[in-house]
């Protein structure tokens, strides 16, 4: 394996222009991913209007939520228009980043108006923490930012802003936050690893097609019938005149001539020599 094929831990390659290579040939779909994951993320949070409804009716608590979740689907909506320009990958990492950490920042302060003790919106946030790793199009280090933020977020507001309701409830919320971290982090690595290995793959196939296409274009072969002279072993070439038979195979092929004398020859021409005591 060449050293500009190998992998990080990361699933990241070794080598800055392999890597870049890489993330130019991934790009087109790494910004479908991202405007599919905002695409999805715009209206479940928007419908969740109706649960801060439910807990703060026509009340100054529930217009913050509405402006906070308008505020981000409209900077997302944004970070859409902005992924129709022609972008390079760091651009793109940054830009996502910066949506992501946005989002998870988003989740964190809606989670801190619930009631204290509710704890129903824990498998959401719980999800939404797997699916950074999966979904979000970034490096896997990267998409530990937000992921790290969202989770730091909600075990501060169950332990010292909204204490859960008892030990064995606290428990499974920190161990599930815990696991979705890991499980995303895992994922994420592998998918990464996978991505560039068939990038590698692919590579080296087409770097084989076109040494094969390469080689069949500079082969040279002669086919048909070859006027040659009998006495002068000339031939008869395609612009209708006679030409040195060396001549003429070294354009049609890649074979050079080079001199030499062979026995019959070398007596009949020089008959003074005695080619027995030369070993011919």
């Amino acid at each position: 394996m060449k050293p500009a094929d190998e992998l990080t831990f990361w699933g990241m390659f070794t080598t800055a222009d392999t890597e870049a290579a890489y993330r130019n040939w991934v790009q087109r779909d790494d910004t479908r991913r991202i405007r599919f994951t905002i695409g999805i993320t715009i209206p479940t949070l928007l419908i969740f209007l109706v649960t801060d409804y439910h807990f703060f009716g026509n009340s100054a608590h529930f217009y913050w939520l509405v402006g906070a979740r308008l505020f981000f689907a409209v900077a997302s909506l944004m970070v859409m228009l902005r992924l129709d320009r022609d972008l390079e990958p760091r651009q793109l990492d940054r830009l996502v980043l910066g949506w992501d950490i946005m989002a998870a920042i988003l989740i964190v302060y809606i989670a801190s108006t619930r009631p204290a003790g509710f704890t129903q919106h824990a498998v959401i946030n719980v999800l939404t923490i797997l699916l950074t790793y999966v979904l979000v199009p970034l490096p896997v280090l990267l998409q530990a930012i937000p992921a790290g933020i969202l989770s730091l977020g909600l075990l501060v507001l169950g332990v010292f802003v909204q204490p859960w309701p008892d030990e064995p409830v606290a428990l499974n919320v920190v161990m599930s936050i815990l696991i979705a971290n890991v499980i995303g982090v895992i994922t994420s690595r592998e998918l990464n690893r996978w991505k560039r290995r068939q990038f590698r793959a692919l590579s080296r196939e087409t770097e084989l097609r076109k040494n094969l296409e390469h080689t069949l274009a500079e082969l040279k072969t002669l086919r048909g019938i070859l006027p040659v002279c009998t006495h002068c072993k000339r031939v008869w070439n395609d612009q209708g005149s006679w030409e040195q038979m060396e001549t003429y195979v070294r354009d049609h092929t890649h074979v050079e001539f080079s001199h030499g004398l062979c026995p019959i020859c070398a007596r009949q021409h020089h008959p003074e020599i005695d080619w027995d005591k030369k070993g011919l």
